[in-house]
């Protein structure tokens, strides 16, 4: 008998139930379904569904796998932001309120007519030195 995958791994038949006979009469047996010769045969020749249908499913398959992965991150943050309403009124209690009125009030107190342009070390000057010489220089300047 000729070697054909769908047969091969049923056990060993008979002569005529090989050759498509069956055992029950003459009629031949029906070509399995997903086979070249059965419906799938001419379809599965045709390279677009063989390679282009598969990579199209791995697309919008993909899309929608990452739209969930996703939606599972902004979940998780969502989560985490859920504060008690008594802890979070605490929070909200001991922070530091600050207004623009009182920052502009700081930036009036300090003189800022007065400073002094101090040139950082270069990459081959030793930076210890360098500071320490700038704070000469500026301690002899104020006496």
């Amino acid at each position: 008998p000729s070697s054909n995958l769908w047969f091969d791994f049923l056990p060993q038949r008979e002569e005529s139930v090989a050759r498509g006979a069956s055992a029950y009469g003459a009629a031949s047996l029906p070509p399995p379904p997903f086979t070249r010769s059965g419906v799938m045969g001419p379809l599965s020749r045709s390279r677009t569904l063989r390679f282009g249908l598969p990579m199209l499913l791995l697309i919008a398959g993909g899309s929608f796998g990452l739209r969930e992965f996703a939606q599972v991150r902004y979940d998780v943050q969502k989560v985490k932001r859920k504060i008690d309403p008594v802890l979070e009124a605490q929070l909200n209690k001991n922070k530091n309120k600050t207004s623009i009125d009182s920052e502009y009030q700081k930036l009036q107190e300090q003189n800022l007519d007065d400073w002094v342009n101090i040139r950082g070390p270069r990459p081959w000057e030793d930076s210890r030195a360098h500071q320490e010489e700038q704070r000469k220089n500026l301690n002899a300047s104020n006496t």
